[in-house]
C-alpha cells in the first residue's frame, strides 16, 4: 500500500482543483488558500516520499508534473477572472503550460524509450514563482504595495517565459541530435 501513496497524493491534488476553482470563484478566499496550500503540501510529500523511499513510478513521473501544471494554470485563469491577478500574467502561465505540454508530446512522439521528467532550474523556479504570486494575490492582495506586486507578478511572467523558452529550444536541439532529453 505505501508504494502508492505518492501517486494518491497526486491524484489527490488534481481532486483539490475543483474546489479551490469553486471558492476563488464565490470569494472564499481564506478558504481557496487553505485548499491550495494543502495541493501544495501534497505536492512537497509525495515528491519527497517518492525519492526517499524508492517508490517513484512511470505514472508519479508523468502525472506529478501535469497534476502541477493543472492547479497552477486553473488558478491563475480563477484569479485573473476574479480580477486578483491581470490577465497577461495568467496568458503567460497558461501558454508557457501549454507549450510545455506540446514540448512533451513531441517528445513522447519521437521516442521508443522511457522518459525521465526531472525538473529543471528555471522550472522549478517558475512553479516556485508562480505559488508565490497565487499566494500573494489571495492572502495579501492589494494590501501589498503596488510596485512590489507587479515587481512579482512582472518576475513571475519572466521566469515562466523563459522557462517554457527553455524547454522549447532543449527539444528543437535533441530533434536536430536525435538524443532523448529530460525535462519537467
Amino acid at each position: 500500500m505505501l508504494k502508492h501513496v505518492p501517486n494518491i497524493l497526486t491524484v489527490f491534488r488534481i481532486v483539490l482543483v475543483p474546489l479551490f476553482l469553486y471558492l476563488v470563484m464565490r470569494e472564499m478566499l481564506f478558504w481557496a488558500t487553505a485548499v491550495f496550500a494543502t495541493a501544495g503540501i501534497t505536492d512537497a510529500i509525495d515528491g519527497q516520499m517518492a525519492k526517499r523511499l524508492n517508490l517513484q513510478s512511470v505514472f508519479g513521473t508523468i502525472v506529478d508534473p501535469i497534476a502541477d501544471k493543472i492547479l497552477l494554470s486553473s488558478s491563475f485563469i480563477a484569479l485573473a477572472v476574479k480580477g486578483y491577478v491581470p490577465l497577461w500574467l495568467a496568458l503567460t502561465v497558461v501558454i508557457r503550460d501549454i507549450d510545455m505540454l506540446f514540448v512533451g508530446i513531441s517528445m513522447l512522439k519521437r521516442s521508443g524509450r522511457r522518459l525521465s521528467f526531472t525538473p529543471t532550474f528555471l522550472g522549478k523556479l517558475s512553479t516556485d514563482m508562480q505559488i508565490a504570486s497565487v499566494l500573494y494575490a489571495m492572502v495579501i492582495g492589494e494590501r501589498l504595495t503596488v510596485y512590489l506586486i507587479q515587481a512579482l507578478w512582472a518576475s513571475t511572467a519572466v521566469i515562466a517565459f523563459l522557462s517554457g523558452l527553455d524547454y522549447t529550444l532543449k527539444e528543437i536541439r535533441a530533434r536536430s541530435s536525435g538524443a532523448v532529453i529530460r525535462e519537467d
